[in-house]
């Protein structure tokens, strides 16, 4: 079980996302990751486009 060190339980504590439906705390940590990986490569796309300027 994943536990802040404040001894709060992250499958414990959990919230709606608005379409993805509730998420406990590790599968809203999950999901973040996700998406910013997700948009670390849509940078990395435009990034290598030869019309990006450098």
């Amino acid at each position: 079980m994943w536990a802040f060190s404040s001894g709060l339980d992250l499958e414990a504590i959990v919230f709606p996302h608005y379409l993805s439906g509730p998420l406990d705390g590790r599968q809203r940590l999950e999901f973040l990751r996700f998406h910013m990986e997700r948009h670390i490569e849509q940078i990395r796309r435009i990034q290598s486009y030869s019309a990006y300027p450098r």
